[in-house]
């Protein structure tokens, strides 16, 4: 895979920086209008933290996803969203770069030898959370990461493409588009049944609170006609006795 700096894909620098500060820009609007299913936040500033590592190189790439990362502190009140993010720029940019493998091959050998076992770690050990809720968190950022790296290579392509200025292996197209088709599947069959899973649970828990309110509403209908057959009785006798008379029934 061929990752070159701006100034090599577009001949000149003169756009760099603007291009740079959009990026950023636009990856913590991503993380700002994040995408929520059953309370987990999925968040697409990674997106254009890896759009910068290929535009600009590791070094601006990384500065990049520590920025746009860095919303997630402020979203979330914990830094390890950010730590976890950083180090996806760092590690995939090194295995680029170095080891000459493709962006989303990277993305994912980082998740699944580094990154959810770094955030597992932090979520456990440092933030006292419980294994499974941590593993779950962890398994959702890993699926987040690897979509938002795949669609970022996919952007990046269709401009190498146009502008015909870097060349990416006719089989890395072939396969980042059946990762594509594959991730985009499970994660609407997933959006979808965990709407219906929403939906379902809603109805029930709905359907109980009606059953209960209807007990505790019979239950105060009983209670207060015993009660009111007793004041009946005593209006009663207290319209053919006197106080002094009543005083032993009241």
């Amino acid at each position: 895979m061929a990752v070159r700096r701006l100034d090599d894909l577009a001949g000149t620098g003169r756009y760099a920086v603007p291009l740079y500060l959009a990026l950023i820009a636009a990856g913590l609007t991503g993380n700002y209008f994040k995408f929520s299913i059953l309370n987990v936040d999925f968040i697409f500033g990674s997106i254009f933290a890896m759009l910068a590592l290929q535009f600009f190189g590791p070094g601006r790439g990384i500065l990049a996803a520590g920025i746009i990362s860095g919303y997630t502190y402020l979203a979330w009140n914990h830094p390890y969203a950010m730590i976890t993010m950083t180090a996806e720029a760092a590690v995939v940019g090194f295995l680029v770069n170095r080891r000459k493998i493709n962006l989303l091959t990277a993305d994912t050998l980082y998740w699944l030898v580094i990154g959810i076992a770094l955030g597992f770690f932090c979520f456990t050990v440092i933030a006292d959370l419980p294994a499974s809720n941590a593993l779950f968190l962890m398994t959702k950022q890993a699926t987040n990461g690897i979509a938002n790296a795949l669609i970022a290579r996919l952007i990046f392509t269709v401009y190498a493409f146009h502008s015909r200025s870097s060349h990416i292996a006719y089989r890395e197209i072939i396969s980042d588009l059946l990762a594509f088709f594959v991730l985009a599947t499970t994660l609407i069959l997933l959006i979808t049944q965990g709407r219906t899973d929403l939906a379902a649970t809603d109805r029930y828990i709905r359907d109980r609170l009606t059953r209960d309110s209807r007990r505790v509403v019979d239950s105060m209908e009983v209670w207060v006609a015993d009660r009111k057959s007793v004041i009946v009785n005593l209006a009663e006798m207290a319209a053919s006795r006197s106080p002094q008379e009543m005083q032993p029934f009241l």
